[in-house]
């Protein structure tokens, strides 16, 4: 295949009109035949304004340089024999594309209504300086930019030891609180181990300091300047204030000891009532409700109902009711007596009886039920609590 040559156009006109042709060899049925082919190309109807000068009188305008329409590809290197100073080259005519120099550019001529300037601004000389006076005035710049600097470092770094040492401040105030939360706690559990003794502990500081009080009173009342009938009569009167201390101290002992029964029998029906915990194959722990420990907490809970005291009396019958049907389910000798106090409890209950009048046999329902939670029979999961003797074959 052979390009045709193109002729030089002799105007922009003509080369821009210029339609290329080429020959185009091809393989016919006779043999081979030349074929000239024309090449159109289509380029846009309207040509983008980038400034310029319209002649008002004719209408035709004159775009910058930077508007000149770009070659085609087929005119690549054909651009050298073109006029490029002369005004057809700024003639409106359609481009593919535009060009932007590297410089600001502009094409504008003056007019009788329009001004353009022309003038250059005036340079005015400033003071002659001498290197030296540079030299210090940078010098000078750079110790400012050197002050400013280390004034910005320097209060960056107060403020961190500001926050830091008030950082510190209120850890040793919250320590110091704790200290004195921790002092008051410790005094108001001594006062309340005074006033509410549970463990044998609590009762026998009570009793050091009494004995420690009644020495220390014996001892004054000795050393003093009494005589014989009132240092009898002092010592009398301490021995009787000693006894009623004594007495306190026991009506104490006896309350301690029913609420922490109460405390302990809690206590085991809750750890009856536990879940099962398991170890799988993967060592992880599950924990399972099973029927046994469901038993011992549907008793749990009858228990904790039996203690209420600020119930109404309907609700109490609800309760009475709900233990009734439990323990109907199995017939000895201690379900029937729980049953014969349960239906005096009602019987007494509908009468308008008092709380205070039915203490001591809510007393004996709440005894006799917790036996019952406490029998195997009754309660698989109380199995767990029984002590096996150590010595097994030894027992007959």
């Amino acid at each position: 295949m052979d390009n045709s040559k193109f002729e030089i156009p002799s105007s922009l006109d003509d080369f821009i009109q210029h339609t290329p042709r080429r020959q185009i060899t091809i393989a016919g049925k006779t043999g081979l035949i030349t074929v000239n082919v024309d090449i159109e190309y289509q380029v846009p109807q309207h040509k983008p304004f980038l400034g310029g000068y319209k002649n008002r009188l004719t209408g035709q305008e004159l775009h910058h340089v930077a508007g000149q329409t770009a070659l085609l590809p087929h005119q690549k290197g054909l651009d050298r024999f073109i006029d490029k100073f002369h005004r057809s080259t700024q003639t409106q005519i359609t481009a593919p594309s535009s060009a932007q120099t590297a410089r600001d550019f502009g094409c504008q001529t003056p007019f009788y209504n329009q001004y353009i300037k022309d003038t250059y601004p005036t340079l005015k000389a400033k003071p002659y300086k001498l290197a030296e006076d540079e030299l210090n005035e940078r010098d000078m710049a750079a110790r400012s930019i050197q002050r400013v600097t280390r004034g910005f470092f320097a209060r960056q770094q107060v403020t961190e030891m500001k926050v830091q040492l008030q950082k510190e401040k209120e850890e040793m105030q919250a320590q110091a609180d704790r200290v004195q939360k921790d002092l008051n706690d410790k005094r108001l559990e001594e006062i309340n181990r005074r006033r509410n003794p549970r463990t044998a502990a609590d009762f026998k500081k009570l009793y050091d300091e009494l004995a420690a009080w009644h020495w220390k009173d014996t001892q004054a009342i000795n050393e003093g300047n009494h005589t014989e009938e009132e240092r009898k009569r002092l010592l009398q009167e301490l021995l009787k204030k000693e006894t009623e201390l004594l007495h306190s101290i026991d009506k104490m002992k006896i309350k301690a000891k029913k609420l922490n029964t109460e405390e302990n029998n809690l206590k085991k029906l809750e750890t009856l009532a536990k879940k099962k915990v398991w170890q799988l194959d993967s060592g992880a722990t599950v924990k399972v409700q099973t029927p046994t420990t469901s038993r011992a907490k549907e008793l749990y809970n009858i228990y904790q109902t039996l203690q209420l005291t600020d119930v109404t009396p309907d609700k109490r019958i609800e309760n009475l009711l709900i233990l009734k049907q439990t323990v109907t389910q199995f017939d000895c000798p201690l379900t029937r007596d729980l049953i014969t106090l349960i239906d005096r409890e009602a019987d007494l209950l509908n009468r308008g009886r008092s709380n205070s009048s039915l203490e001591g046999l809510r007393i004996r329902i709440k005894t006799l039920f917790l036996l019952f939670c406490m029998t195997p029979e009754f309660n698989p999961e109380a199995a767990t609590l029984q002590k096996v003797p150590k010595n097994v074959t030894g027992v007959q």
